[in-house]
């Protein structure tokens, strides 16, 4: 029986994103025997909440670092290179991302700021400011739709070329 991303990951838990996968490699191919070098750099990540069939909402870390040299105070710590996304958990369950530290005390109001993340639901005059942390709505302009992101799920090679982007 094979895992499901809710066995792997519990909210607090960080996780390494490897930086060298071809982005044209298929989302759903199988990194289980794959070992990934130490010395190379990887981005970081937190898994916050499970939304259910709102995918997964993590978080992605501003500083890079080696798996020999990871330090958790200095990748929570280094902030946010971009706000809370949404993804499917296939990155988690398929190992392409691989859960390296857990924070047994973490709180994602204050570890996160989740009461003050915003994502935008909602397609054309139907749009709505979604707060995860109070799950309360409210409707909101194209315009003022565009300050906010999008509540989409992203697959693992979308968030990894986003964070080369980024970076």
């Amino acid at each position: 029986m094979s895992d499901t991303y809710k066995d792997i990951l519990k909210s607090g838990d960080i996780f390494f994103i490897p930086l060298t996968i071809d982005f044209n490699e298929k989302p759903t191919k199988s990194y289980s025997r794959t070992k990934f070098p130490l010395d190379k750099h990887y981005a970081f990540g937190r898994f916050i909440e499970d939304r259910q069939g709102s995918g997964v909402i993590i978080e992605v870390f501003s500083k890079t670092s080696t798996l020999d040299d990871f330090s958790f105070e200095e990748i929570t710590g280094s902030g946010r290179l971009f706000s809370p996304v949404s993804v499917s958990g296939l990155e988690f369950t398929k190992k392409r991302w691989r859960v390296i530290s857990s924070d047994s005390s973490y709180n994602k109001n204050e570890d996160s700021n989740y009461d003050k993340v915003y994502l935008v639901s909602g397609f054309g005059d139907d749009l709505k400011l979604v707060n995860l942390g109070t799950n309360k709505s409210v409707p909101i302009s194209e315009i003022e739709a565009e300050k906010y992101e999008s509540w989409r799920v992203w697959f693992p090679n979308q968030i990894e070329q986003r964070i080369k982007d980024n970076l």
